[in-house]
């Protein structure tokens, strides 16, 4: 039963529509360690770690959790994959973007936007490079309530990140354009 629910428990935190908030992600992935459903656990600190990969001080809790479980050393290896995974995802968008390739940027990085919804630097390249889409190839409402929708979730993951309010001017002047 304790597989059963580890199981549903990791789902429901990187549920798409609705994922859990990475503190509570954390919080439950600890208590499935402590509970010794390390796939569970592992599952989701992986999720955690490539939506908060820069987060030194998450990072350091998810090591731990792993460490208090005795599988440290698999955690470390966990952990590490799902940061390069992160930043893969991200250079990849931006490596394509300055090639010029315009729509191979935005379908990389809206795949790490779908794979990192709460990535607030995912979520920032995914706006700039589509406001780039925007500014080159012509106005789209869809894009452009994507690109409203990834602001407002970086904001609401960190209220004060400047990069947010200078994307969200953007987009405001091309829709004054």
């Amino acid at each position: 039963g304790a597989a059963k629910v580890a199981a549903e428990l990791a789902a429901l935190a990187q549920d798409e529509g609705h994922p859990l908030p990475s503190a509570i992600a954390m919080r439950v992935a600890e208590t499935l360690l402590e509970a010794k459903q390390v796939e569970g656990a592992t599952s989701l600190l992986q999720y955690v770690t490539r939506n908060n990969h820069d987060d030194e001080a998450l990072l350091k809790r998810a090591q731990q959790a792993f460490d208090k479980a005795g599988v440290g050393a698999a955690g470390t290896e966990v952990l590490a994959a799902a940061r390069r995974q992160a930043t893969s995802a991200m250079t990849e968008g931006v490596r394509l973007m300055a090639a010029g390739n315009l729509d191979a940027a935005l379908a990389s990085i809206r795949a790490a936007k779908l794979a990192m919804p709460q990535n607030t630097r995912v979520l920032l390249n995914f706006a700039a490079i589509a406001l780039t889409v925007l500014e080159r190839q012509g106005r789209a409402a869809e894009l452009e309530a994507e690109v409203q929708t990834a602001i407002a979730t970086a904001r609401s993951l960190r209220p004060n990140d400047p990069r947010a309010a200078e994307l969200s001017g953007k987009l405001a002047a091309l829709g004054a354009a």
